[in-house]
């Protein structure tokens, strides 16, 4: 897949394509500032979402079902919004977020190859370092969505290059963002 954007003021133009090798380097997650989001996943056979988290971490008393993920996550992080992870893994993986006891739809409700993977959730810390501590909580939900989607986009293989003249911009994860990159290399506005 390639695609060419041109600023059709001068001419120029810069062309879109998909990498062939996806590397660790270019997962969103990693080595990003101002995330909102941390996220505390399970896999058995994969690390999803953040490194420094993982559900084998959990105490026994969420585990156990003693008390809910979100008065946990409020608990001990200080959280505002708990989001559930939902993961489908059928010949590649998807993720997605949702609000607790919304139901998941298809094909992240498929009872083989779905299920629960774990929890995306922000932190006072986070919201302070990204300048957000007067954002409501629907932003800060809004916000976490957007950051499951980038991670998505990266789960699902979808990142790009941007080729403009020598140029070359790679690791741009998710269409819009490679998009938004073309566009700026080009001078054209958003």
């Amino acid at each position: 897949m390639s695609e060419t954007i041109t600023n059709e003021t001068t001419g120029e133009s810069a062309v879109i394509r998909m990498e062939e090798i996806i590397e660790s380097w270019m997962n969103p997650r990693h080595d990003v500032d101002g995330l909102l989001g941390t996220m505390c996943t399970e896999h058995r056979r994969v690390t999803l979402g953040d490194e420094k988290r993982d559900m084998h971490s959990l105490p026994e008393e969420i585990l156990d079902g003693d008390v809910t993920p979100v008065e946990f996550f409020q608990r001990e992080h200080g959280a505002r919004v708990v989001l559930v992870l939902d993961l489908y893994e059928h010949s590649g993986m998807t993720i997605q977020a949702r609000q607790i006891g919304e139901p998941a739809v298809y094909p992240f409700n498929d009872r083989w190859d779905a299920g629960v993977v774990g929890f995306i959730f922000d932190t006072p810390e986070a919201l302070k370092e990204a300048g957000c501590e007067d954002w409501t909580d629907e932003q800060i939900r809004e916000d976490l969505i957007a950051e499951v989607k980038v991670y998505d986009s990266y789960l699902r293989g979808e990142v790009f290059f941007v080729d403009h003249g020598d140029d070359t911009v790679g690791g741009c994860v998710g269409y819009e963002h490679a998009v938004g990159t073309a566009k700026d290399l080009l001078g054209i506005a958003a």
